[in-house]
């Protein structure tokens, strides 16, 4: 499972996630983002180019630990990886 929390990152979401979805993985895996409440397009972002991702949002900003949480609770894999939207 790959964990990423965001914030106001629609400059840089969709690099992050294409770099993700462009690797030729020889497992399964699976995306969860969790969106802090961002005020920017970042949530469109992602809901337009990446359709498997699982999108979730918190309904007050939290930070990035407590999204990280939300990721971990929701995630069904049996390791767990973190990114930050801007990587």
């Amino acid at each position: 499972s790959i964990i990423i929390p965001t914030y106001n990152s629609s400059k840089y979401i969709k690099k992050c996630l294409s770099s993700i979805t462009n690797y030729k993985y020889n497992f399964n895996y699976e995306i969860l983002v969790i969106d802090d409440t961002s005020t920017d397009n970042t949530v469109a972002n992602i809901s337009k180019f990446f359709k498997k991702i699982k999108i979730f949002k918190t309904k007050t900003n939290t930070g990035p630990g407590f999204c990280r949480n939300i990721g971990i609770k929701n995630s069904k894999g049996k390791f767990l990886i973190f990114l930050d939207s801007d990587d």
